[in-house]
């Protein structure tokens, strides 16, 4: 045994023809270098004994650590081990939480099980409850799944408040205050369960901004329809994404993740698939399309081996948050900007005014935007009624195209008639 210093580090050597040598140092009880497997360089270690177990810890190699922090570190375990602490143990707590994001599947509920994530076993904890409706854990799963999916990769307590605020001003951007609102509850009481669980030391929605809902009572008129629509007249995938997403009134994913294969044109319809998760009700929906939007899906080229109607990538498009930017700074550019729109906004849009200015029925336009609390579907009705109305759909989805046709096109102008005049002799 040597005192460890600078310059004595740098000449112990492990004696030739050693696999595994360890040499201590006489200041610091269980601390030492050790060399395995002829390596020139060792590890800096720290050997405790707590309860009946010897343990040895690594602390980091020789000149990537410097002797003072190794040795520092080494009193740091001698003195939790004096306090009945094993550091091993709560190194590998702290290992484990900062490799284990809170999405990733690693959590068996019994051995041999498939092992779950936290928000697997959160939602099974929802499901369990009697007193929770089956909406209710719909709606908590889609905003810790798709919503907060940044956070999935994150351990619970290495998510802070500033990363939560900004999760949910997108969610506000990009779906609305009320979706923000509701996606802020779901997150915490995510965080608190964490808490009881053991999983979370703090909830960080906590302190959090909640959006004023009443922003999105007001719908976008026919002229705001109008200036979004004509600021997409170039060729970009959001001009086109945000025109259908006006024509067909669908969820933003619905089109941004559309695929060929769910496009009729046959038909002339879009048919999306209930186990795709993309309708709200998780039933096929069938979305007649109108020749307005017929035309722009015929003008998109189709990518050989890539299903995806827009994106560059093999998930469709997901540049929601820059198609807006885009949009908002055109409309401003050319002075005539809508002020605080969201594309879930067209969805409103079109329930009222279908309704108002074109006597859809109720019924119709709530099965078009791919709903179920319908009146056709109330109480006993969902039991017998299994119309898709295709037909009524479909005059709706035409009358609503030729009435964004109508607002967004500009009137001819015509000649002025020059004035008749007279001679007067």
């Amino acid at each position: 045994m040597t005192k460890f210093t600078e310059t004595s580090v740098a000449k112990i050597a492990p004696p030739p023809g050693s696999t595994d040598y360890i040499a201590w140092d006489d200041e610091t009880p269980g601390f030492g270098i050790r060399f395995q497997n002829g390596a020139e360089r060792g590890t800096f270690i720290v050997q405790y004994r707590i309860g009946t177990k010897q343990r040895r810890q690594s602390v980091g190699r020789v000149g990537k650590v410097t002797l003072e922090a190794a040795r520092e570190a080494a009193k740091t375990y001698n003195a939790k081990v004096a306090l009945k602490i094993d550091p091993a143990i709560e190194r590998a707590k702290a290992v484990s939480k900062a490799s284990t994001g809170i999405g990733a599947a690693v959590y068996p509920e019994k051995p041999g099980d498939p092992p779950k994530s936290l928000i697997d076993l959160f939602i099974d904890y929802l499901r369990d409850d009697q007193r929770r409706a089956p909406s209710y854990v719909k709606e908590n799963k889609r905003s810790l799944e798709r919503y907060f999916s940044h956070l999935h990769q994150f351990a619970p307590d290495d998510v802070d408040r500033e990363t939560v605020a900004t999760e949910l001003r997108k969610i506000k951007k990009d779906h609305g205050p009320i979706a923000m609102n509701r996606s802020r509850s779901h997150l915490s009481k995510f965080f608190n369960w964490m808490i009881g669980e053991g999983k979370a030391n703090h909830n960080p929605v906590l302190g959090t901004n909640k959006a004023d809902e009443n922003i999105r009572d007001l719908v976008l008129t026919p002229a705001e329809l109008a200036k979004i629509w004509n600021a997409c007249d170039g060729d970009e995938q959001s001009d086109k994404i945000t025109r259908l997403l006006m024509l067909t009134a669908a969820r933003r994913d619905q089109i941004c993740k559309l695929c060929w294969s769910e496009v009729n044109f046959d038909e002339e319809r879009i048919e999306l698939p209930a186990k795709l998760g993309r309708t709200k009700n998780k039933a096929k929906f069938l979305l007649p399309l109108s020749r307005q939007a017929l035309a722009i899906l015929k003008a998109v080229d189709q990518r050989e081996g890539n299903d995806f109607v827009f994106g560059e990538g093999e998930k469709g498009f997901s540049g929601h948050s820059n198609a807006k930017e885009r949009i908002d700074a055109i409309m401003k550019e050319r002075k005539i900007p809508v002020a605080d729109w969201t594309f879930h906004d067209f969805r409103t849009a079109f329930m009222t005014h279908a309704q108002e200015k074109l006597k859809v029925p109720f019924y119709i336009a709530d099965l078009l935007l791919s709903h179920t609390a319908t009146e056709v579907r109330k109480g006993s009705k969902k039991n017998y009624n299994f119309a898709k109305y295709i037909d009524e759909k479909t005059e709706a989805m035409n009358k609503w195209g030729d009435y964004i046709e109508g607002i967004t096109t500009a009137p001819t102008s015509r000649p002025k008639k020059k004035p008749n005049l007279r001679l007067v002799a």
